[in-house]
C-alpha cells in the first residue's frame, strides 16, 4: 500500500518551557520521517510577551481589541502553510490550549474552508464545568459575545472551557478529564500523560545528570499561583504567601529543609520580592529564577502547591506532591497527592507528608502509560503508513 503524505502542523500560541508536542514529534519521526511533514507554527517573542501580558491582566476580557494584529498574523500564516500542501495530503493541527485559540481555529479552518484533524493536547489542569450554568461564564453568554465579535472584528474573544473546542481528537492527562470528555460528546479521548509530558522527562533527566554536588540539606519546592482574575484562587499573590508562612517556618526552623519559592512565570522578580517581604520570609526562601521547572523538581524532595499542574508533573517523575487547603483553594485533585489543610493540624500533616514511608509510596508513573501515537492516528484518521 502506498504511503500517505501526513503534513502536522503545531500552533504555538503561548510560549513555555515545556513544550507539549515533543512526544508527539518524536513519534511521527521514528515512525517514517518520509510520511510526516512536521511544521510549526510560531509568533516572535516580542508577540509572545505581549500575549503574556495580556493574559495576566484583566485586560484579557477585552483581548481582540489587543489581538487582533496578531489574530490576523495566524490566520494568514496558516492559511498559507496550507495553501502550499498538496490536495492529496492529509492535514493535522495540533493545539495546546482550549481558551480563545480553540475558538479562532475554528473560525479560521472555517472562513478558509480547510479540511483538518484538529488535535488537543492537554497543557494544565482545568475546573470541569459540565452544565452551562456551574460557570462563572457560562457558554452561552460566550458564544453570544463571540458571535458579536466576530461580526465587529472577524475573531472570537473568549473561549468556551475544557471540552468545547469542538476538536476531533483530545489528549489528556488522565482517566477525570477523559470521562468529562466523552461525557461532553467528544469521541476521540486518549489519557498520555508520558507522550505530553516527553518533553519534561527529557528536561529532568539532563537536570539530574548536571547536579554535581551532594546537597547538605534537603530541599521543598513551593510553586506559587498565577493569582489572576477569574482563576480558581480566591487571594491575591501576598495573601497566598502570608497563608503558607507557618509552613516555611516548620520547614526550615523545625524540619531544616531548604525551601525554594517558585513563582507562576510572567510575575516580575520585583514584585516576587515585595511579595516575600510582604510576608516576612526573604530571609528564609530562595527564589527559584530558572526558567525551567524541572530543576526545581529534580532539587526537591517535595513539592507544595494549591493546584498548580507542577504537582501533577512531581507525581510523574515520583516526587510528593502536598496540595495545599486554605481559604485561598478548597478544590479536589484528580491525581495521587498529600494534603496539608492550614485550618487543621498542618504540623503533623506536613511531617507526614515528609516521612520516608510517604516518600516511598512516590515513584515515576511515566512508565505506566505507552501510548502510540501514530497507531491512534491511522484510526481516527485512516492514515496508511504501512
Amino acid at each position: 500500500m502506498a504511503k500517505s503524505v501526513v503534513y502536522h502542523l503545531f500552533l504555538y500560541v503561548v510560549s513555555r518551557v515545556d513544550d507539549p508536542f515533543e512526544g508527539i514529534k518524536s513519534s511521527l519521526t521514528d515512525d517514517s520521517i518520509d510520511c510526516h511533514q512536521i511544521i510549526d507554527i510560531r509568533f516572535n517573542q516580542e508577540t509572545y510577551s505581549h500575549i503574556r501580558e495580556i493574559e495576566y491582566s484583566s485586560l484579557k476580557y477585552i483581548r481582540v481589541i489587543f489581538y487582533r494584529k496578531i489574530f490576523k498574523e495566524l490566520d494568514r500564516h496558516i492559511g498559507k502553510v496550507v495553501s502550499e500542501i498538496p490536495d492529496s495530503a492529509k492535514v493535522v493541527i495540533y493545539l495546546a490550549d482550549e481558551g480563545v485559540w480553540a475558538e479562532l481555529l475554528k473560525v479560521i479552518l472555517m472562513k478558509r474552508g480547510i479540511r483538518a484533524c484538529t488535535v488537543n493536547v492537554q497543557h494544565g489542569f482545568f475546573l470541569l464545568v459540565r452544565r452551562w450554568s456551574e460557570g462563572k461564564w457560562s457558554v452561552f453568554p460566550r458564544k453570544l459575545i463571540n458571535t458579536f465579535s466576530r461580526v465587529l472584528t472577524g475573531y472570537p474573544v473568549f473561549g468556551l472551557a475544557f471540552g468545547r473546542g469542538g476538536f476531533d481528537v483530545y489528549l489528556c492527562y488522565g482517566e477525570r478529564e477523559k470521562t468529562f470528555l466523552l461525557d461532553a460528546g467528544n469521541k476521540n479521548v486518549y489519557v498520555c500523560p508520558k507522550l505530553i509530558k516527553s518533553n519534561l522527562w527529557h528536561r529532568y533527566q539532563k537536570a539530574l545528570k548536571n547536579q554535581v554536588e551532594t546537597q547538605d540539606q534537603e530541599n521543598v519546592l513551593i510553586a506559587m499561583p498565577a493569582c489572576v482574575p477569574g482563576s480558581e484562587i480566591k487571594c491575591d499573590l501576598n495573601a497566598f504567601m502570608e497563608m503558607m508562612c507557618p509552613l516555611i517556618m516548620i520547614l526550615v526552623k523545625d524540619l531544616k529543609i531548604n525551601v525554594i519559592v517558585r513563582f507562576h512565570p510572567g510575575r516580575d522578580k520585583n514584585e516576587c520580592n515585595r511579595c516575600l517581604s510582604y510576608a516576612g520570609v526573604s530571609g528564609l526562601v530562595q527564589i527559584d529564577e530558572s526558567s525551567d521547572v524541572a530543576e526545581g523538581i529534580s532539587k526537591s524532595v517535595a513539592v507544595i502547591a494549591a493546584h498548580s499542574t507542577v504537582l501533577f508533573e512531581a507525581a510523574l517523575l515520583g516526587k510528593v506532591p502536598i496540595a495545599v487547603r486554605s481559604r485561598c483553594f478548597r478544590g479536589n485533585l484528580p491525581y495521587k497527592h498529600e494534603i496539608v489543610d492550614v485550618n487543621m493540624n498542618y504540623r503533623e500533616m506536613l511531617v507526614n507528608s515528609l516521612a520516608n514511608v510517604t516518600r516511598k509510596r512516590y515513584s515515576s508513573t511515566m512508565a505506566e502509560y505507552e501510548f502510540n501515537w501514530v497507531d491512534k492516528l491511522q484510526e481516527v484518521v485512516g492514515i496508511a503508513v504501512t
